[in-house]
């Protein structure tokens, strides 16, 4: 690569960095500080935000020493390492959003039911099998055949996202004829209520899944090219951890809970 092009993604990944560090440490943070924060979807959030942080502090500065030593010949261990926590941190980030995919599609399709969607231990319980499975992919994928395996695996699970948020928007439709045939009821207010509480909570997973979408969909593409080796390290790494910074941000601007539990947090400390 060009020098200048080399300076250019190295400046602008640790502007990421930065900028994912500080934001995602402030999630982490602010959710350890308020008990009402630590427990259901916000627990997925508090894991999604570890994994974008891990990508922030460890992957991306190794890539941006990486871009600027490149050619050296004697970096087969760096690179081995580099790969490992990038692997981790982006599958860790992509199976942190199926889980908070699965949560919505739960949390719409029991709407009107006075149930505890799933328990702190359950949701404790899913978070280690999200990152144990990628973890897992950060090894599998590294080597034959999970190399070859890889595209078709990430290009099934986008499908997958696709589809199971078709899937929401047809369970919202749903629940929105079924209020409609019982208007006038006493019940009828709180059930449209519960629904756009729902629905924008599900509007909030779909745009953190579609931003995913976009910045992980140019490497899939390439992977079935059989060049993603060669395009991450020269550029596309950039914008896979570029989504490590949209996530928190998609997150503070769509929460009001979260905002307050700030504001609170500022004031206490």
């Amino acid at each position: 690569m060009t020098s200048t092009r080399v300076i250019s993604l190295s400046i602008l990944n640790g502007l990421l960095g930065v900028f994912g560090t500080v934001l995602n440490t402030t999630v982490v943070f602010v959710i350890f500080k308020n008990k009402d924060l630590r427990k259901g979807l916000n627990l997925f959030i508090l894991s999604l935000s570890l994994a974008d942080l891990l990508s922030n502090v460890l992957a991306q500065p190794i890539y941006i020493y990486l871009l600027a030593h490149g050619t050296e010949s004697d970096l087969h261990n760096l690179i081995k390492a580099f790969h490992f926590f990038a692997f981790v941190s982006l599958h860790a980030s992509t199976n942190n959003l199926a889980a908070i995919t699965l949560y919505r599609l739960r949390a719409l399709s029991r709407l009107f039911r006075h149930l505890i969607l799933i328990s702190r231990k359950q949701t404790w319980c899913a978070i280690v099998t999200v990152w144990s499975a990628a973890i897992t992919m950060a090894v599998f994928f590294d080597i034959e055949p999970g190399k070859s395996a890889a595209p078709y695996i990430h290009l099934l699970v986008i499908l997958a996202w696709i589809g199971s948020y078709a899937g929401i928007y047809g369970l919202v439709r749903q629940h929105k004829q079924r209020i409609s045939s019982k208007e006038g009821m006493v019940s009828c207010p709180f059930m449209m209520a519960n629904l756009k509480y729902e629905s924008e909570a599900a509007k909030t997973s779909a745009i953190l899944v579609g931003t995913s979408v976009i910045c992980f969909f140019p490497d899939v593409v390439y992977e079935l090219l059989g060049v993603a080796e060669k395009t991450r390290l020269q550029w596309a790494y950039t914008l896979l951890f570029a989504n490590a910074v949209i996530n928190p941000c998609v997150f503070v601007c769509r929460s009001q809970q979260f905002r307050r539990a700030f504001r609170k947090t500022c004031r206490c400390v």
